[in-house]
């Protein structure tokens, strides 16, 4: 009669330790669930920028500068003469 009940504590316990390690690896894979779910928010954030960052860029274009308008003046004539020149 002793033999079963020691028998039937060493199972009990060996049940106990089983759902511990159950609980715990629960606790892990929710954890990690969590950080998951944080990384995909803040990539889909980022993503959002990017794409509203890129379609800023095509939509509008930059006014520009005095020296780039002087640039793009003084190149114009230059070319223009470039294509006048025999070869």
């Amino acid at each position: 009669m002793q033999a079963a009940h020691t028998e039937a504590n060493k199972a009990k316990e060996k049940l106990e330790a089983a759902q511990k390690q159950v609980e715990q690896r629960l606790n892990e894979d929710n954890n990690l669930r969590g950080a998951l779910q944080d990384q995909i928010d803040e990539n889909e954030w980022l993503k959002a920028q990017i794409e509203a960052g890129m379609s800023a860029k095509h939509s509008e274009q930059a006014p520009q500068t005095d020296a780039e308008k002087a640039a793009a003046a003084a190149v114009d004539p230059l070319v223009q003469w470039g294509k006048q020149v025999p070869q």
